[in-house]
């Protein structure tokens, strides 16, 4: 069958107005989401320059008699993700590869050739979906990515009530169900009226973080009335990469695994390969930061890690016929 999958196009339809290093990553989660609420919304004697990496912040007015103060919020901490089909199915796998190959900031088309978009993303997921569900059948028939990102709002929730805030976490995927739209839904009829929002990619790129945004913007301007000052407040923590829990969690997995290499393995030479999700290079040089994060990262991690052993980064899972990242991953296993 060579009709399209019936599948969402893109973005589901609105809905009507009116209506293993797991408990490490919890850990930089928790941090994150704390620390973004706290440099947000805590109250403040004297502004200071952001920090770098720090959340956008949302301006109130300060009290005349002293020190701004803010009611108790309810909170909400919305998790944006990629997504990925639950099941190995033709139909779910080529209807999520389809939703990701229509966006354009994943493959971007010059404006003359925009109409062919979504005709071009049909042809390359249903090239690619045999290939695709073969993967997703050897891990078990689907994408982890829902029930993973499931626990860890359920687990920093909880946490975040543990600290006294009454806070629910909520999460929505770009390309799979449940889609960003759904969280936005739930977030409404639950009353919250602050939201701090936290895209699970580490690093930023226009093609992960940005993209997730992107439809987090489209629908705040879609409807005002809802999701801007005062009935909601909202924050952006944009990038958490250089965050000490993150660098520390990630090197305490990597340490565990050396610390199974023997003393004789030792000597020979350990080698610890970080292969990142690559970027077209056109991206960065039109000013995207992933490059310059990713590098930044990996090298915190390092200053972590023994002396004796060798770190490298390289880039992997290239779409089409334009210049990504380098060095790749199969350039450099060899190596």
């Amino acid at each position: 069958d060579d009709r399209p999958p019936r599948t969402p196009l893109h973005r589901p339809a609105r809905p009507p107005r009116g209506i293993g290093g797991a408990a490490a990553m919890r850990g930089a989660l928790l941090a994150v989401a704390l620390v973004a609420v706290a440099e947000a919304f805590a109250p403040r004697v004297a502004p200071a320059a952001p920090a770098r990496g720090s959340p956008v912040r949302v301006a109130t007015e300060p009290d005349a008699g002293g020190p701004e103060t803010l009611a108790p919020m309810k909170l909400g901490v919305l998790f944006l993700q990629l997504g990925g089909p639950s099941s190995s199915s033709r139909e779910e796998v080529q209807g999520f590869l389809y939703n990701l190959f229509s966006d354009p900031d994943i493959i971007r088309l010059p404006p003359l050739l925009s109409g062919f978009q979504k005709p071009l993303a049909y042809l390359i997921s249903n090239r690619r979906a045999p290939k695709s569900q073969a993967a997703y059948e050897s891990i078990g028939g689907g994408s982890p990515i829902v029930r993973y990102t499931r626990q860890q709002a359920r687990l920093v929730e909880e946490r975040l009530r543990d600290a006294g805030l009454d806070a629910r976490c909520y999460f929505g995927m770009r390309y799979w169900y449940p889609f960003t739209e759904e969280a936005l839904d739930e977030i409404r009829r639950d009353g919250r009226d602050t939201l701090v929002v936290v895209p699970l990619y580490p690093q930023y790129s226009v093609s992960t973080s940005g993209s997730s945004l992107r439809v987090l913007q489209e629908e705040f301007f879609a409807q005002l009335e809802t999701w801007a000052p005062p009935r909601m407040r909202h924050t952006v923590v944009p990038a958490w990469y250089h965050r000490e829990g993150y660098s520390d969690a990630v090197a305490r997995l990597v340490n565990d695994e050396i610390a199974g290499f023997t003393e004789a393995e030792r000597e020979e030479g350990v080698h610890v390969l970080f292969s990142a999700h690559g970027v077209p290079k056109s991206y960065v040089d039109a000013g995207d930061p992933y490059q310059a994060q990713m590098e930044e990262c990996v090298d915190l991690v390092a200053r972590r890690l023994p002396e004796d052993v060798t770190v490298h980064l390289s880039y992997q899972s290239r779409v089409g016929p334009v210049e990504w990242l380098r060095p790749s991953t199969e350039e450099t296993i060899p190596d």
